[in-house]
């Protein structure tokens, strides 16, 4: 019987509603993440996702150089699986 609690992340990194894009990509490359949980007033109040903030207006070049902090592209050996392993948004 496998438990939940086995592979839950337990040092949880989130924002607040009040925190700036900059901090948020700042938490989300420091600790090579993908998604952030966004709180209020202790509550949890939705997700924001690299994916969120790439399709936002934010600044192209800088989006490139997040994308290559956060996420390195590992290729799949396998002779007729081309697609791409563990580069998702």
């Amino acid at each position: 019987d496998t438990k939940i609690k086995n592979y839950i992340t337990k040092n949880i990194i989130y924002c607040n509603t009040n925190d700036n894009i900059d901090t948020i990509l700042s938490l989300l490359t420091k600790h090579k993440i993908k998604r952030l949980l966004v709180e209020d007033s202790m509550k949890l109040v939705g997700i924001i996702s690299i994916s969120d903030i790439l399709n936002t207006d934010y600044n192209d070049e800088d989006k490139l150089s997040i994308i290559k902090n956060i996420w390195s592209i590992t290729k799949n050996e396998q002779k007729n699986n081309l697609e791409i392993d563990e580069f998702y948004l």
